[in-house]
Formats: C-alpha cells, structure tokens, sequence
C-alpha cells in the first residue's frame, strides 16, 4: 500500500473517529481494533502492509501475545479521537485519549506501513516515550524500543503538493524513484507512460511542469475512482487505488471495497510466497537427488560395461574343455585350438590347476558375471526410472503453481510422510492430473506409473498419447463415453510432448490411439507397448503459463 492509497483509505477509516476502543486481537502479524460499529484492520505483513476498515473481523484470533496484551491493558476502551496521515507518507497516527483514575491520559498509535520495517508503536504524547511496539529494532536513525524517546522516522521525500519545477530540473526521470511523497514505484511507471517520457529522460522546466500537473491529476483521479485494482501475473499481485494503462495488457480486476480487495490481495500473495517457496525446495532437493542418481548410474553402467568380458569367460572354459588333452601348457597360459576361428588361441591359466580346473574356474567367473549383469541391468532400469520420475516431477514443478499439487510434490520428492501412510496409497500417488473442457486427462512420471495407467486404470476405448521415437510419459485422454474435441485431444498431445525427452524442441511429433490397440511383449521392461491403427500430431509442448492452472480451458 502506497501513500496515496492509503489517502484514500483514510476517507472512510476516519469516520471511526471519536468512537471507543472496544477490543484489540492479533493474529500472527495482523492486528484488529475492534470499535462501537466497525473493525480497523492493520497488516504488518511485510508482503502488503496496510490498513482498513470492515464491518467485521476477517481473520480468528490467536491468543494475544505481549504488545496486544500491554494494548488491552493501556488503552482498551480509550475514545479514538483523530486518525491522521502524515502527509502523503505510510504514516498513520491514531490518537487516543483515556481515563486512568481520573485522570486523562493521552497516547499515539503510530503505524508505519513501510515492508519489512512495518511496525506498531505506542506513544505517550505527555512524555514522547515509547511504551510498547510490536518490533523492537534499533538502526541507525533510531531507536524502537520502551522507554526511548519517540522519533519519527526521518523523511526525505517531497510533498507532491510542495513539489516546484527547480526541485526536478536535471535529474533523470529515474532518479525520482522513491523520491515524491505517496508514489510507489507502480504509481511511478505509470505517471511514466502518461507522460511519454523514460527513464534516462533528463528533465527540464516543461517535463518539470508536466510531471507535476500529471502527478496532481493522478492523486485526484485516485481518490475519485472507487474501489481497488488488483493486477496479476505469474509472479506478482500489485494493488492500485486506480486502473493502471501501463498495466492494461495484464489481467485485473476491481474491487468496489476497498477491503475486500486488500484481503484478496494478501490471500495471493501468500499463497504466490509459499508456492515459491515449495518450488525452491522441491528443485532444490530434485537437482540434489538427480546429481546423486546421475552418479550411481554412471557407475553401474561402468561396472556393465566392465561385466560384459562375462561371454569371453564362458568361450575359453569351452575352449579348454576342448582341448583337455592337446592343449601345450606354456608357464601361465595353454595353447588350444579355437574350432571357431580355425586357429590356435593363447588362454591366461593358473599353472598350479589342471586344464579342466582352470576351464571350471573360468566357467565360475562367466557365471558370477552373468548374475552381475542381471542384477546390474535391473538395478540400471531403476535408477533411470527414478531418474525419469525426477526429470517428469522436475518439469511439472516448473509448469504449476497449485499450492495442492506442490505439496503433494513435497511429500514425494522430500518424503515429508509417515511410512504407514505411504502404504495407505496405490500406484496412483503422484500421477498427474489435467481438465480441459470437461475431460480428464492423466500423466504417468515414470515406467511403472505409466504401464499402470496404461493397463490397468484406462478404459479400452480411451486415448492414449507417447511423444514419438523418444523416452516419454504415457498420457491417457479419459472419454467417460463422450468423444472429445480437437482441442482437448491436441491439449492431451501437447501434453505427451511436454513429459517427454524432446520437450525442448519447438515441434514434436505425438502418436495417439485407443488404449484397446495397445499391446505389451512378454518379457519387455516395465512400461514398453507397441501399439497400432495410430495417428500422428505435430505438436508444440505447453509453456509455463499454460499450466499454471491445472484447468486447462
């Protein structure tokens, strides 16, 4: 909330004046004053601090802790008798006056709606002494703290009603940023585009005079225009007292109560910080988990590679077997004839066994090696499951922004469960869901999810989609006995082109058909099909901003 938001906010705020203080109630960062017929709501919410005023209280309190407390007992039930802005600054002081064994006591409720320096202090106006504030802090223009003489933070900014041309002239138009008294840097941008000018604009006395007739008209249109003005995009919730024309390209809405719209405003923002934040910690430990499993993959296909000499092992125990009684023992290797070849081979023996002992010996080691290696292949197929799984989970956490879905992302990903119910969910956890006009449409992360989905959660008649010629998601369009659109079964195929290994491209061919034309070969690896009677798409993969809602209409 910006200075001149807050003017305006103080049009129908101030109409509490001379009721009484009936209540105070806290809840985390906010704090309500409850009146004689309203309640005066304050955010300290370093997101979007501000002030309001309702019919009734929009949040359950907690239990107060210290400042509410010391409020209740000092000043609760104090007749409220001025609620001033410091001229255009984020400064509100309410005065309050009290009996206290008769006799009257008078204090300041200075509220200061800067960030994360927001704060709450009580003044005694007799003494100039801080009694209580919500935030003890001590800087060096200060010091918030009980007891210590109350000093107003010191303001260097210009009234935009003070304001003279020889205050503007020869500066850049970027240095006024932060600069004039009530104009965020949101409000700032926009007397910008009203007055054609950028930021490198090096002002003169007719920029100056424009600017200033600009800002004058701003400041009356806001206080004219009704309501608040939320607009959105992926990242941020930016609250206007007016409709913003350098905004206008980005979806808004109005709010005609003011408070309203500032509750609605914090709910997103909220929810914009946690699911932020969740992203951070969920690719955080995704990058973590990946590095770890890129590793152990690397090493396994090593050891393979390194296993696959198992054959040879198998060919000389035959070779020698062969040659029991023509092989030409030479100090640590036989001579024997390869029937294969049609020549003499040179086979490494330990000299201390016989033929047959040392071909027992090689026929062991062939063994030992063909377990390795089918042990190793199973343990490589799960690795680059997981890892796939991860990369799938990866991409997603890029794409969505549900707070729902995050979290259960978090408990996937950073196991933030209990194991007994991990065992309470099925093989579909995690499975990814879409909506696009009316249809549901499913994504498996990994081998095992999608050969699930594939066979045993899909009707016959339902579509299924696979980015082609490439590693990939099975993603099943769900018919529910009606046939879908064009749309949704190219939304489904863009989809497949997103959760796949070409989701980089700027095209991907998609093959879809009905799940009834699948097949699975015996034997084949979790999540193989081969499948026919299909079509192809030639498809783009979704951007960010077309799944930030799962709803895909």
């Amino acid at each position: 909330m910006d200075g001149i938001f807050l003017r305006k906010s103080l049009e129908k705020i101030k109409g509490i004046e001379d009721e009484k203080l009936e209540q105070i109630y806290q809840s985390g960062n906010r704090i309500c004053f409850q009146t004689e017929g309203n309640f005066l709501h304050f955010s300290l919410n370093h997101l979007l601090p501000f002030i309001s005023i309702s019919p009734r209280m929009s949040f359950s309190p907690d239990e107060p802790k210290g400042f509410v407390m010391f409020l209740r007992n000092t000043v609760k039930n104090s007749r409220i008798l001025s609620i001033e802005q410091m001229g255009y600054d984020r400064v509100i002081i309410i005065a309050l006056e009290k009996m206290h064994y008769g006799v009257r006591r008078r204090y300041e409720m200075v509220v200061e709606l800067m960030g994360k320096f927001s704060n709450m202090i009580l003044v005694d106006v007799e003494r100039r002494k801080i009694l209580m504030a919500h935030r003890n802090l001590k800087t060096k223009y200060r010091e918030i703290l009980p007891g210590a003489t109350f000093e107003h933070y010191p303001r260097r900014q210009m009234n935009p009603y003070l304001m003279r041309s020889e205050d503007l002239i020869g500066l850049r138009f970027a240095e006024l940023y932060g600069k004039v008294e009530g104009f965020s840097r949101l409000l700032m941008d926009e007397i910008k585009l009203r007055c054609g000018i950028s930021n490198d604009q090096i002002i003169d006395r007719d920029i100056a005079e424009s600017l200033i007739h600009k800002i004058h008209a701003l400041i009356e249109e806001a206080m004219n225009t009704p309501g608040v003005y939320l607009y959105e995009d992926e990242e941020k919730v930016y609250v206007s007292p007016l409709k913003l024309k350098h905004l206008e390209k980005m979806r808004y809405e109005h709010h005609d109560e003011i408070h309203e719209g500032l509750e609605t405003a914090l709910s997103r923002i909220e929810h914009k910080m946690e699911s932020t934040q969740l992203v951070k910690r969920i690719l955080a430990e995704i990058g973590i988990r990946k590095r770890k499993m890129e590793k152990l993959l690397s090493t396994l296909k090593s050891e393979y590679e390194n296993s696959r000499e198992y054959e040879r092992y198998r060919k000389f125990g035959e070779i020698l077997k062969a040659n029991l009684k023509t092989a030409v023992v030479e100090s640590n290797s036989a001579i024997c004839f390869d029937w294969e070849k049609g020549e003499n081979v040179e086979i490494p023996i330990d000299p201390k066994k016989s033929v047959m002992e040392n071909a027992q010996v090689y026929f062991e080691r062939y063994r030992k090696l063909l377990r390795k290696m089918r042990i190793l292949e199973e343990r490589i197929e799960k690795v680059e499951d997981e890892l796939e799984e991860l990369e799938n989970i990866e991409k997603y956490v890029n794409l969505t922004r549900d707070l729902e879905e995050l979290r259960e992302l978090e408990i996937k990903v950073l196991g933030k469960t209990k194991r007994d119910e991990m065992r309470k969910t099925d093989e579909m956890l995690g499975v990814l869901r879409f909506e696009k006009n009316g249809f549901t449409i499913l994504v498996g992360k990994n081998a095992k999810q999608n050969e699930f989905l594939s066979f045993k959660v899909a009707n016959l008649d339902d579509l299924w989609f696979h980015a082609r010629n490439t590693a990939g998601s099975h993603v099943i369009l769900r018919k529910a006995g009606k046939e879908p659109p064009r749309d949704v079964v190219e939304f489904a195929a863009r989809i497949a082109a997103t959760f796949s290994k070409a989701s980089n491209s700027s095209k991907v061919e998609v093959d879809f058909t009905e799940v009834r034309n699948l097949r699975k070969p015996k034997n084949s690896r979790k999540g193989f099909v081969i499948y026919k009677n299909h079509k192809t798409l030639l498809v783009e993969p979704l951007e960010h901003l077309e799944l930030s809602s799962r709803k895909g209409n």
